[in-house]
């Protein structure tokens, strides 16, 4: 009966949440197909000179963003926490999914928004502005919605982490795989400050600026994950479980 009850109160919220993870997937898949399709642009596969990703992957480049896999990420999580609310790892993977579309949010605002290119159409600043403002922020009225049902424990730090070196590493695989193929010294990247022999926008050819560059790439791939954990967690004072106990579902 208590189950019952508490399905009965979740109703409609639970379709809102449905509702609005399927806006944001529906939304962040037709981007990625007018960007292959109708929207690409050959032209962007080379920025100021520069390989991109854009070089190596042509229309499907937008899969491989950043932004776009935490979008996907954060509309399917709502679609299966309204379909599962009770659960403990699925509302454990929101939060992540939070996180990780915090450091969208972040990193575009603070290092790439400042792009010309990106406003210079109507669909290129529509596009931005969906996904790099309007969807974080759906997810961050969620989350403030959801405070005091979800249950942090360890593993949403090391997840988030994780993530992002992973992505990090994608990242480095890539330029170094690349490099010397589609122009000489230097490779594609997928976003300009991801460039390993220029990091952080470096132009110069210091060898130990560009090591201690690099390495705070790394360092920032460690604190930011974990940084906006304790953000959210603190400002919204979401409950922290210490013990190694496994997720079970909420009764």
């Amino acid at each position: 009966m208590k189950q019952k009850n508490l399905i009965k109160n979740y109703s409609t919220p639970n379709w809102v949440l449905s509702f609005f993870g399927c806006i944001i997937l529906t939304t962040t898949l037709c981007f990625i197909i007018l960007n292959a399709t109708a929207f690409y642009n050959p032209d962007q596969n080379f920025y100021s000179g520069l390989p991109t990703i854009g070089a190596v992957f042509k229309q499907w480049t937008s899969i491989f963003y950043f932004t776009y896999l935490t979008n996907i990420f954060l509309g399917v999580m709502l679609i299966l926490i309204g379909w599962k609310r009770q659960s403990t790892v699925i509302k454990r993977l929101f939060f992540l999914s939070i996180t990780l579309i915090t450091v969208t949010f972040l990193v575009y605002w603070a290092l790439i928004s400042y792009k010309k290119s990106t406003w210079e159409t109507a669909y290129s600043a529509i596009k931005s502005l969906i996904t790099h403002a309007i969807h974080p922020i759906i997810g961050f009225v969620f989350l403030i919605l959801l405070r005091k049902e979800i249950v942090l424990s360890r593993k949403n730090v090391y997840l988030a982490i994780g993530s992002v070196l992973v992505y990090i590493l994608f990242a480095f695989v890539l330029y170094w795989a690349t490099y010397n193929v589609f122009i000489q010294n230097d490779g594609a990247t997928i976003y300009t400050f991801l460039n390993f022999a220029h990091p952080l926008f470096y132009k110069g050819a210091n060898i130990g600026v560009i090591i201690v560059l690099n390495a705070l790439i790394i360092i920032l791939a460690i604190s930011l994950p974990i940084g906006l954990t304790l953000f959210w967690k603190a400002v919204l004072k979401i409950k922290f479980d210490t013990s190694n106990s496994k997720c079970k579902k909420q009764d």
